[in-house]
């Protein structure tokens, strides 16, 4: 009887040696920032551009009605059955809903308190908000990130002493080509060579290094709170004044208007405001510089989609499409907020955010600081950037 023959052992399979990314010699080096890829739809520079001005109005104005919408959840939670935290607690359990944040829970609880007590118009009105807010500040974050990462990019095209090494992309390339990059790692290296490089011209230095730091935090550590991150750089400025006048993504405000705006917002409250008469400019009226103010200059932009869709005085039931002039109407009506100045609505398109690449940035700087490294090594320490005042 054949005895079966023992198989012969398979020749040991060679080990695939991971692909590590061939970093010419001399390219900054310095380690990413942590978070999640920066994810969009759109794949150019090109296109609409969001009304800055009215926006960051926008972004305010919604901030204000949450704040005055806090007072009243407060209110009802104060004169609910038992403790605060008991309704919170029992009305998450009835109703099935542990995967809920608790804003999400104590927003559900209110708006059924507040319909059951004959305010269900209060009710829808807190419920649009808590939905269109959130998705309004992290729209408008990302569309800042995105505008500042690009601006960024374009800068750098002026560094003299700074030597691209990713093939197929040079100072001169089209702006839309360095959509590629990963910006976790690429803002780091930017922020390093604004600071070390050789800067002529107004271009570049310490400036934009703030600049490329206020936008590292997007992707660090202000991602999960993008009302905190716009908020830091609505008024970021370079050598040339406000930021915003790159003409892509977000289009250039009138620059003492808005500064004039933020200063009120800074000062306590955006709806404050009141325009501040120019003694130097003639009057369209007299002809004189008599100190009036212009209609134009009397009101403040505030986004409302396309532009004519409604006017102040209106108030229309909020919707799924509403604006943050028509939540303003609303909160007017509702008596929750009460303003000073006016408001007139401009268009404010939507901009979708950019699909950033994942490849990495190779820049060297030459020729740099003397006793200043300008090529720095992944042992050396690498603090994420600090709110700064800029």
């Amino acid at each position: 009887m054949a005895t079966a023959k023992p198989l012969a052992a398979s020749p040991p399979r060679a080990r695939r040696k991971a692909k590590v990314p061939m970093i010419p010699p001399g390219c900054i080096q310095l380690p990413p920032i942590g978070g999640p890829p920066l994810l969009g739809t759109r794949k150019t520079h090109e296109g609409p551009r969001r009304h800055t001005f009215g926006a960051v109005m926008g972004l305010y104005v919604l901030d204000e009605i949450g704040l005055a919408l806090d007072g009243v959840r407060r209110q009802v939670l104060a004169g609910a059955t038992g403790s605060p935290s008991y309704a919170l607690g029992r009305f998450a359990y009835t109703h099935a809903a542990p995967s809920l944040s608790p804003a999400a829970v104590t927003s559900r609880l209110v708006q059924e308190r507040l319909a059951a007590w004959g305010q269900p118009r209060l009710a829808q009105f807190m419920g649009t908000v808590d939905d269109i807010a959130p998705a309004y500040s992290d729209r408008l974050a990302r569309n800042l990130f995105d505008y500042l990462t690009l601006a960024c990019f374009e800068e750098m095209r002026f560094c003299h002493s700074a030597r691209w090494h990713n093939p197929g992309i040079a100072k001169s390339a089209h702006l839309s080509g360095y959509i590629r990059f990963d910006p976790r790692q690429a803002l780091p290296v930017l922020a390093h060579a604004f600071r070390y490089g050789s800067w002529t011209g107004g271009y570049g230095d310490e400036k934009w290094a703030l600049i490329a730091e206020a936008a590292s935090l997007y992707a660090g550590a202000l991602r999960a709170t993008p009302l905190a991150f716009a908020d830091h750089v609505v008024d970021i400025t370079h050598h040339g004044g406000l930021a915003f006048n790159k003409g892509y993504l977000m289009d250039a405000p009138p620059a003492k208007a808005y500064l004039d705006a933020l200063g009120v917002k800074r000062a306590g409250s955006i709806l404050a405001y009141q325009p501040v008469p120019t003694p130097t400019l003639k009057c369209r009226r007299c002809g004189e510089p008599c100190g009036h103010t212009s209609p134009e200059q009397s009101r403040l932009p505030l986004a409302n989609g396309a532009a004519g869709d409604a006017t102040e005085g209106e108030a229309p039931a909020p919707a799924a499409g509403a604006t943050p002039l028509t939540l303003l109407s609303e909160a007017k009506a509702l008596n929750l907020i009460h303003t000073l100045g006016r408001f007139h609505p401009v268009e404010d398109p939507t901009v979708e955010p950019i699909q950033w690449g994942a490849e990495e940035f190779y820049l060297e700087i030459t020729g740099a600081e003397k006793g200043k490294s300008p090529t720095p090594t992944l042992k050396e320490t690498y603090v994420e950037p600090r709110l700064r005042g800029l």
